[in-house]
Protein backbone atom coordinates (compact mmCIF):
# COMPACT_ATOMS: atom_id res chain seq x y z
CA UNK A 1 0.00 0.00 0.00
CA UNK A 2 1.29 3.65 -0.90
CA UNK A 3 1.52 5.95 2.32
CA UNK A 4 -1.61 7.75 1.16
CA UNK A 5 -3.57 4.61 1.24
CA UNK A 6 -1.90 3.55 5.03
CA UNK A 7 -3.38 7.06 5.86
CA UNK A 8 -6.88 6.49 4.79
CA UNK A 9 -7.27 2.94 6.33
CA UNK A 10 -5.71 3.90 9.61
CA UNK A 11 -8.59 6.84 9.39
CA UNK A 12 -11.40 4.33 8.46
CA UNK A 13 -10.59 1.94 10.82
CA UNK A 14 -10.40 4.15 14.06
CA UNK A 15 -13.33 6.27 12.91
CA UNK A 16 -15.83 3.11 12.71
CA UNK A 17 -14.09 1.00 15.83
CA UNK A 18 -11.57 3.65 17.56
CA UNK A 19 -12.16 3.97 21.33
CA UNK A 20 -15.04 1.62 22.21
CA UNK A 21 -16.00 0.39 25.88
CA UNK A 22 -18.51 -2.58 25.61
CA UNK A 23 -18.30 -5.88 24.34
CA UNK A 24 -20.90 -6.51 22.12
CA UNK A 25 -20.50 -6.51 17.98
CA UNK A 26 -23.91 -6.14 16.98
CA UNK A 27 -23.86 -2.42 15.81
CA UNK A 28 -19.77 -3.18 14.63
CA UNK A 29 -21.01 -6.15 12.32
CA UNK A 30 -23.54 -3.71 10.77
CA UNK A 31 -20.68 -0.98 10.43
CA UNK A 32 -18.48 -3.53 8.84
CA UNK A 33 -21.40 -4.46 6.41
CA UNK A 34 -22.33 -0.56 5.60
CA UNK A 35 -18.48 -0.17 4.88
CA UNK A 36 -18.85 -3.13 2.09
CA UNK A 37 -21.03 -1.25 0.74
CA UNK A 38 -19.07 1.94 0.57
CA UNK A 39 -16.13 0.12 -0.77
CA UNK A 40 -18.27 -1.57 -3.49
CA UNK A 41 -19.11 2.05 -4.35
CA UNK A 42 -16.15 3.58 -4.50
CA UNK A 43 -14.96 1.29 -6.95
CA UNK A 44 -16.99 1.63 -9.16
CA UNK A 45 -16.10 5.14 -9.66
CA UNK A 46 -14.02 5.90 -12.35
CA UNK A 47 -13.99 10.06 -11.88
CA UNK A 48 -13.23 12.14 -9.05
CA UNK A 49 -16.93 13.74 -9.15
CA UNK A 50 -17.92 10.13 -8.61
CA UNK A 51 -15.44 9.42 -5.62
CA UNK A 52 -16.43 13.29 -4.40
CA UNK A 53 -20.09 11.78 -4.09
CA UNK A 54 -19.60 8.46 -2.34
CA UNK A 55 -16.69 10.26 -0.12
CA UNK A 56 -19.38 12.74 1.37
CA UNK A 57 -21.97 9.93 1.85
CA UNK A 58 -19.19 8.16 4.19
CA UNK A 59 -18.55 10.88 6.04
CA UNK A 60 -22.26 11.87 6.60
CA UNK A 61 -22.46 8.31 7.78
CA UNK A 62 -19.05 8.50 10.02
CA UNK A 63 -20.50 11.69 11.67
CA UNK A 64 -23.88 10.36 12.60
CA UNK A 65 -22.10 6.54 13.78
CA UNK A 66 -19.67 8.91 16.00
CA UNK A 67 -22.70 10.68 17.78
CA UNK A 68 -24.95 7.29 18.57
CA UNK A 69 -23.82 6.20 21.81
CA UNK A 70 -25.20 2.89 20.66
CA UNK A 71 -22.42 2.58 18.43
CA UNK A 72 -19.81 2.50 21.49
CA UNK A 73 -18.55 -0.64 21.76
CA UNK A 74 -15.28 -2.83 21.44
CA UNK A 75 -14.90 -5.21 17.87
CA UNK A 76 -14.27 -8.31 17.89
CA UNK A 77 -11.12 -9.28 16.31
CA UNK A 78 -12.80 -10.94 12.70
CA UNK A 79 -14.58 -7.40 12.69
CA UNK A 80 -11.37 -5.31 12.92
CA UNK A 81 -9.71 -7.62 9.88
CA UNK A 82 -12.61 -7.20 7.43
CA UNK A 83 -13.15 -3.22 8.45
CA UNK A 84 -8.85 -3.23 7.70
CA UNK A 85 -9.56 -5.34 4.12
CA UNK A 86 -12.55 -3.03 3.02
CA UNK A 87 -11.23 0.10 4.05
CA UNK A 88 -8.05 -0.75 2.10
CA UNK A 89 -10.29 -1.63 -1.12
CA UNK A 90 -12.13 1.78 -0.25
CA UNK A 91 -8.74 3.91 -0.23
CA UNK A 92 -7.23 2.55 -3.14
CA UNK A 93 -10.52 2.80 -5.61
CA UNK A 94 -10.95 6.05 -4.37
CA UNK A 95 -6.83 6.84 -5.10
CA UNK A 96 -7.77 5.76 -9.41
CA UNK A 97 -11.09 7.46 -8.72
CA UNK A 98 -9.22 10.45 -8.11
CA UNK A 99 -6.97 10.36 -10.46
CA UNK A 100 -9.45 9.91 -13.46
CA UNK A 101 -10.55 13.73 -13.62
CA UNK A 102 -13.46 15.53 -13.18
CA UNK A 103 -16.29 13.56 -14.76
CA UNK A 104 -19.48 13.82 -13.96
CA UNK A 105 -21.68 12.85 -10.50
CA UNK A 106 -23.03 9.57 -12.07
CA UNK A 107 -19.55 8.89 -13.46
CA UNK A 108 -18.04 5.19 -12.42
CA UNK A 109 -16.68 2.13 -13.68
CA UNK A 110 -20.26 0.66 -13.99
CA UNK A 111 -22.19 -2.17 -12.37
CA UNK A 112 -20.72 -6.01 -11.65
CA UNK A 113 -22.53 -8.48 -14.28
CA UNK A 114 -23.23 -12.06 -13.86
CA UNK A 115 -20.06 -13.18 -14.87
CA UNK A 116 -18.08 -11.21 -12.24
CA UNK A 117 -16.89 -8.40 -14.97
CA UNK A 118 -17.89 -4.85 -15.30
CA UNK A 119 -19.55 -2.53 -17.55
CA UNK A 120 -19.53 0.96 -18.25
CA UNK A 121 -22.41 2.84 -16.97
CA UNK A 122 -25.08 3.94 -18.57
CA UNK A 123 -25.04 7.18 -20.07
CA UNK A 124 -27.61 9.30 -18.08
CA UNK A 125 -28.02 12.03 -15.64
CA UNK A 126 -28.71 11.19 -12.19
CA UNK A 127 -30.78 13.58 -10.51
CA UNK A 128 -29.45 15.89 -7.47
CA UNK A 129 -31.70 17.24 -4.57
CA UNK A 130 -31.95 20.94 -6.12
CA UNK A 131 -34.00 19.14 -8.88
CA UNK A 132 -36.74 18.00 -6.77
CA UNK A 133 -37.21 15.06 -9.04
CA UNK A 134 -40.72 12.94 -8.48
CA UNK A 135 -41.26 9.71 -7.44
CA UNK A 136 -42.06 8.17 -10.52
CA UNK A 137 -38.43 9.95 -11.92
CA UNK A 138 -36.65 8.41 -9.01
CA UNK A 139 -37.74 5.09 -9.50
CA UNK A 140 -37.12 5.16 -13.66
CA UNK A 141 -33.72 6.63 -12.71
CA UNK A 142 -33.14 3.42 -10.19
CA UNK A 143 -34.44 1.17 -12.67
CA UNK A 144 -31.94 2.17 -15.29
CA UNK A 145 -28.50 2.98 -13.41
CA UNK A 146 -28.64 -0.41 -11.67
CA UNK A 147 -29.45 -1.92 -14.84
CA UNK A 148 -32.21 -4.11 -13.37
CA UNK A 149 -34.09 -4.70 -16.96
CA UNK A 150 -30.66 -6.02 -18.41
CA UNK A 151 -30.27 -8.26 -15.69
CA UNK A 152 -33.32 -9.64 -15.34
CA UNK A 153 -33.87 -8.33 -11.48
CA UNK A 154 -36.81 -6.91 -10.33
CA UNK A 155 -38.07 -4.82 -7.32
CA UNK A 156 -38.27 -6.42 -4.28
CA UNK A 157 -38.66 -3.81 -1.35
CA UNK A 158 -40.03 -0.51 -2.72
CA UNK A 159 -40.67 2.15 0.85
CA UNK A 160 -40.91 5.95 0.76
CA UNK A 161 -40.27 7.58 3.90
CA UNK A 162 -42.31 11.12 5.15
CA UNK A 163 -44.79 11.16 2.10
CA UNK A 164 -46.71 14.11 1.69
CA UNK A 165 -50.68 14.27 1.07
CA UNK A 166 -49.60 15.33 -2.87
CA UNK A 167 -47.97 11.95 -2.84
CA UNK A 168 -44.42 13.14 -3.41
CA UNK A 169 -41.72 13.63 -0.68
CA UNK A 170 -41.21 15.86 1.76
CA UNK A 171 -38.62 18.52 0.57
CA UNK A 172 -36.62 18.27 4.12
CA UNK A 173 -37.65 14.90 5.56
CA UNK A 174 -38.65 12.41 2.95
CA UNK A 175 -36.90 8.83 1.70
CA UNK A 176 -36.68 6.52 -0.97
CA UNK A 177 -35.55 2.49 -0.97
CA UNK A 178 -36.21 0.87 -3.48
CA UNK A 179 -34.12 -2.97 -3.26
CA UNK A 180 -33.72 -5.59 -6.21
CA UNK A 181 -33.79 -9.05 -6.51
CA UNK A 182 -33.97 -12.43 -8.98
CA UNK A 183 -37.23 -12.97 -10.11
CA UNK A 184 -39.02 -16.13 -8.71
CA UNK A 185 -39.12 -18.45 -11.30
CA UNK A 186 -42.62 -19.16 -13.10
CA UNK A 187 -44.29 -22.40 -13.85
CA UNK A 188 -43.05 -24.09 -17.06
CA UNK A 189 -44.89 -22.88 -19.83
CA UNK A 190 -45.46 -24.62 -23.33
CA UNK A 191 -44.46 -22.46 -27.06
CA UNK A 192 -46.36 -22.82 -29.42
CA UNK A 193 -44.87 -23.77 -32.86
CA UNK A 194 -46.84 -21.72 -35.31
CA UNK A 195 -45.33 -23.99 -38.12
CA UNK A 196 -46.70 -26.91 -35.76
CA UNK A 197 -50.19 -28.02 -37.69
CA UNK A 198 -53.32 -28.82 -35.60
CA UNK A 199 -53.72 -31.78 -34.27
CA UNK A 200 -49.63 -32.30 -33.96
CA UNK A 201 -48.34 -33.29 -31.04
CA UNK A 202 -47.84 -30.61 -28.37
CA UNK A 203 -44.27 -29.78 -27.60
CA UNK A 204 -42.98 -30.32 -23.91
CA UNK A 205 -43.09 -28.24 -21.15
CA UNK A 206 -39.74 -25.58 -21.18
CA UNK A 207 -38.57 -24.27 -17.28
CA UNK A 208 -37.99 -20.43 -16.54
CA UNK A 209 -34.51 -19.52 -17.65
CA UNK A 210 -32.34 -19.94 -14.55
CA UNK A 211 -31.62 -16.00 -12.81
CA UNK A 212 -28.42 -14.00 -14.19
CA UNK A 213 -27.49 -14.11 -10.51
CA UNK A 214 -27.36 -16.70 -7.85
CA UNK A 215 -29.52 -16.13 -4.83
CA UNK A 216 -26.45 -15.82 -2.68
CA UNK A 217 -25.07 -13.28 -5.13
CA UNK A 218 -25.41 -9.17 -4.45
CA UNK A 219 -27.97 -6.96 -5.92
CA UNK A 220 -28.37 -3.45 -6.21
CA UNK A 221 -30.19 -1.25 -3.47
CA UNK A 222 -30.89 2.68 -4.49
CA UNK A 223 -31.73 4.90 -1.20
CA UNK A 224 -32.64 8.35 -1.86
CA UNK A 225 -32.86 11.11 0.62
CA UNK A 226 -33.67 14.68 0.18
CA UNK A 227 -30.95 15.57 1.63
CA UNK A 228 -28.15 13.71 0.24
CA UNK A 229 -29.51 12.85 -3.15
CA UNK A 230 -28.28 9.01 -4.77
CA UNK A 231 -26.32 6.29 -2.34
CA UNK A 232 -25.85 2.59 -3.58
CA UNK A 233 -25.79 -0.23 -1.77
CA UNK A 234 -25.96 -3.87 -2.31
CA UNK A 235 -28.16 -6.90 -0.77
CA UNK A 236 -29.24 -10.46 -1.22
CA UNK A 237 -30.27 -11.58 -4.70
CA UNK A 238 -32.75 -14.25 -3.02
CA UNK A 239 -36.01 -14.64 -5.56
CA UNK A 240 -39.44 -13.64 -4.17
CA UNK A 241 -42.17 -12.72 -6.85
CA UNK A 242 -41.79 -8.86 -8.26
CA UNK A 243 -43.55 -5.79 -6.80
CA UNK A 244 -45.35 -4.06 -9.43
CA UNK A 245 -46.36 -0.90 -8.47
CA UNK A 246 -49.66 0.65 -10.03
CA UNK A 247 -50.91 2.95 -7.66
CA UNK A 248 -49.66 6.21 -7.40
CA UNK A 249 -48.69 7.48 -3.61
CA UNK A 250 -51.03 10.16 -3.96
CA UNK A 251 -53.88 7.77 -4.27
CA UNK A 252 -52.77 6.26 -1.98
CA UNK A 253 -52.66 9.03 0.52
CA UNK A 254 -56.54 9.67 -0.47
CA UNK A 255 -57.44 6.17 -0.07
CA UNK A 256 -55.48 5.96 3.36
CA UNK A 257 -57.70 9.05 4.23
CA UNK A 258 -60.66 7.44 4.92
CA UNK A 259 -59.20 6.00 8.51
CA UNK A 260 -60.98 7.83 10.62
CA UNK A 261 -58.50 10.57 11.45
CA UNK A 262 -56.34 10.07 8.68
CA UNK A 263 -58.61 13.12 6.57
CA UNK A 264 -57.44 15.80 9.37
CA UNK A 265 -53.54 15.50 9.30
CA UNK A 266 -53.68 17.41 5.88
CA UNK A 267 -50.01 18.93 6.63
CA UNK A 268 -48.98 15.00 8.33
CA UNK A 269 -46.13 13.11 6.23
CA UNK A 270 -46.74 9.34 5.72
CA UNK A 271 -44.54 6.27 5.50
CA UNK A 272 -45.72 4.18 2.32
CA UNK A 273 -44.61 0.78 1.51
CA UNK A 274 -45.36 -2.04 -0.87
CA UNK A 275 -46.13 -5.61 0.13
CA UNK A 276 -47.27 -8.39 -1.22
CA UNK A 277 -50.19 -10.69 0.22
CA UNK A 278 -50.39 -14.13 1.14
CA UNK A 279 -52.68 -14.37 -1.63
CA UNK A 280 -50.35 -13.06 -4.24
CA UNK A 281 -52.05 -9.27 -4.76
CA UNK A 282 -50.44 -6.62 -3.30
CA UNK A 283 -51.16 -3.69 -0.76
CA UNK A 284 -49.57 -0.65 0.19
CA UNK A 285 -49.08 -0.34 4.42
CA UNK A 286 -49.73 3.71 5.20
CA UNK A 287 -48.52 4.57 8.48
CA UNK A 288 -48.66 8.15 10.22
CA UNK A 289 -46.72 7.87 13.78
CA UNK A 290 -45.99 10.55 16.07
CA UNK A 291 -45.62 9.83 19.85
CA UNK A 292 -45.21 13.52 20.89
CA UNK A 293 -48.78 14.66 19.63
CA UNK A 294 -50.45 11.38 20.28
CA UNK A 295 -51.10 10.28 16.12
CA UNK A 296 -50.64 6.55 15.80
CA UNK A 297 -52.81 6.06 12.09
CA UNK A 298 -52.57 3.25 10.01
CA UNK A 299 -53.85 1.73 7.05
CA UNK A 300 -53.44 -0.74 4.02
CA UNK A 301 -54.77 0.32 0.85
CA UNK A 302 -55.24 -2.59 -1.95
CA UNK A 303 -53.03 -1.92 -4.97
CA UNK A 304 -56.10 -1.86 -7.62
CA UNK A 305 -55.20 1.13 -9.88
CA UNK A 306 -54.13 1.64 -13.34
CA UNK A 307 -50.53 1.61 -13.62
CA UNK A 308 -49.43 5.63 -13.57
CA UNK A 309 -46.62 5.64 -10.42
CA UNK A 310 -43.98 5.02 -13.28
CA UNK A 311 -44.63 8.13 -14.86
CA UNK A 312 -41.69 11.22 -14.22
Amino acid sequence: MTARTCAVVALLVFAVTGCRKKSTNESAESALSKMQAFASAMCRCTERSCADLVQAQMTQWLTERANDPGADERPSESVMKGMTEFGQKYAECMTAAMAGGPGSAAAGSGSVDAGGGTRPPPAMKLSTPSDRPSIGRLLQEAKEYTRAAEDDLVIHVLRARYVAPDGELDPTYGELLIGFGNRLPGAPRIEDDPERPTGAPIPEPTASPPPKRSDTASCPEATWTQKTGWSWGERSCFAQSALNPTCSLAEVWKRAQRVKGAETKSKAVAIIELVRNDDNTQSWEFSIRDGLRNVDINARVPDRCTPILEKP
